[in-house]
Order: C-alpha cells, then sequence, then structure tokens
C-alpha cells in the first residue's frame, strides 16, 4: 500500500490515524478521512488544550474510540464527523462550509458524534464513582442509567449499554449489587461450563446441517437479573442467566439455524 504525503500541522496525529484504520477499518476511505483530517488541523491551526496539546489531539482521539468500538462496522462518513466535530464549535467553519465540503451526511453527524464522546467519557467516569461525593455518585449514576445507557442501545453499542448499567446499579443499590454478584460468582464456574457445552453442541449440529455460522455466548448483565429480581423472582428461578447468539451469512441459513436449535 503507498504511503500518503502527510499534509497540513502534526502529520504524527494524522499518520496514527491512519495506521489505526488500516488495522481496524480497512474499508474506510483513507484519502477522504486524511482530507477531513487536514481541514480540521489547518482550522484548529496553533490553537491549544489547557493540557498544551494541540486542538485536534481531542478529534483524533475520537475518532480513534470510534475505530475501537465499531471496527469493520465503522464507515467513511463517521470518521469524518468525528475529526470535524470540534471545527464548528470552536473555529471559524459553520456547518454549511462542512456540509459544501463534505457532504450533508457528514455535516448531519457531527452533532451525534459529540453525544457519542460524552457516551465514552461518561464510561471512564463511571468507572470512578467511588471517589466522588454521594450526592455526586447518586446524580451521575441516575443520569448514566436513563440517558447515556439507553443512548449506548440506540447505537447499537450493547456492551457499553451493559457496562453502564451495571456501574450505575453498583452506586444506586450498593448493597442488592455486592450479593447479587457474590451469588452470581460462587456458581459461575458451572455456568461457564454448561455454557461451553451448550455452545459446542450447537456449533457441531450447525456444521452437520452444512450452515456457516458464528456462535458466540455470554451470561447476562448483573442489571438485567437485578430487574428480575426485582419484580419478585428468586435467583435460582432465573434460567436465562446468559445468552447465545447465533450469526449466519444469509436469511435462508437463519431460518435454517432456528430449526438446529
Amino acid at each position: 500500500m503507498s504511503e500518503m504525503p502527510l499534509e497540513g500541522p502534526h502529520p504524527e496525529l494524522r499518520a496514527a490515524l491512519i495506521a489505526a484504520l488500516d488495522e481496524r477499518a480497512p474499508k474506510v476511505d483513507r484519502d477522504r478521512v486524511a482530507a477531513c483530517y487536514d481541514y480540521a488541523s489547518r482550522a484548529h491551526g496553533d490553537q491549544r488544550r489547557e493540557s498544551g496539546e494541540p486542538f485536534v489531539t481531542h478529534a483524533v482521539a475520537v475518532a480513534l474510540i470510534l475505530i475501537d468500538l465499531l471496527e469493520s462496522r465503522l464507515d467513511t462518513p463517521l470518521v469524518c464527523a468525528a475529526l470535524l466535530h470540534d471545527v464548528v464549535e470552536d473555529t471559524a467553519a459553520t456547518t454549511e462550509d462542512i456540509e459544501k465540503r463534505f457532504g450533508r451526511e457528514v455535516a448531519g453527524l457531527v452533532e451525534g458524534v459529540t453525544k457519542l464522546s460524552g457516551l465514552h467519557f461518561d464510561r471512564r467516569n463511571m468507572r470512578t464513582l467511588e471517589f466522588l461525593r454521594e450526592d455526586k455518585r447518586q446524580r451521575i449514576a441516575l443520569e448514566t442509567r436513563d440517558i447515556y445507557a439507553p443512548l449506548a442501545h440506540r447505537l447499537g453499542m450493547a456492551g457499553i449499554k451493559r457496562e453502564l448499567e451495571d456501574l450505575s446499579l453498583k452506586s444506586l443499590d450498593p448493597e442488592a449489587y455486592r450479593e447479587l454478584t457474590q451469588r452470581i460468582q460462587a456458581r459461575r464456574r458451572e455456568r461457564e461450563t454448561f455454557l461451553d457445552d451448550v455452545k459446542d453442541k450447537l456449533e457441531e449440529g450447525l456444521r452437520a446441517a452444512g450452515i456457516k455460522a458464528e456462535v458466540t455466548g455470554r451470561p447476562k448483565h448483573f442489571y438485567s437479573i437485578y430487574l428480575k429480581m426485582k419484580s419478585g423472582r428468586d435467583l435460582e428461578s432465573i434460567y436465562d442467566l446468559f445468552g447465545l447468539r447465533i450469526v449466519t451469512h444469509t436469511r435462508n441459513d437463519c431460518y435454517r439455524a432456528l430449526g438446529v436449535v
């Protein structure tokens, strides 16, 4: 693959971004992303953050977050929006400028990327809630459970949604969280062994039927179990403490896989 010429300020950030795309999201249009980076870098010019870092560093960090979260599902307009989302807020450029140069889709995504960036940093903050005052901890936990977790769900980021809900529960009802984790951990190995056995049998059945598919399994997260227990069910009566997912290559194979299950 040929080397791209490095243009604009801070070429090392540009190179790191392109390298990450090559490794994790090769379908993204590198030329278009590079053009967006160059535009953002020149627009921010010599702007610096309070840390002293170039202003464009944050935009690249958001793009790298998206690469990490979405990998092969990431598309070119979303990376471009990540790189440009600070330009409208902190430079003389307008949304109309972005739309004229990079298209309506990219301009429309800029607002969504801003929310996604906040979602990532909210997850990081949730991991350190224990160091905050009680009133602030409760407020952030409620906001995370009621706003950021549903937002993660709408963005298709199930893993982040589950983590945010579990971390919220840990702050909002620490006693219930502690009891639940202890009871589930006590039988964790037994449940994981059962899950592996079921997964192996499903894969064997799918192969025998000539169906190409990927089978993945995971334990249900604490918050979903907590909600069922709040409705009056005892932990021992909750049988769906884990979930299995079968992903096939075609819709026809999906229906055939149902027959195997």
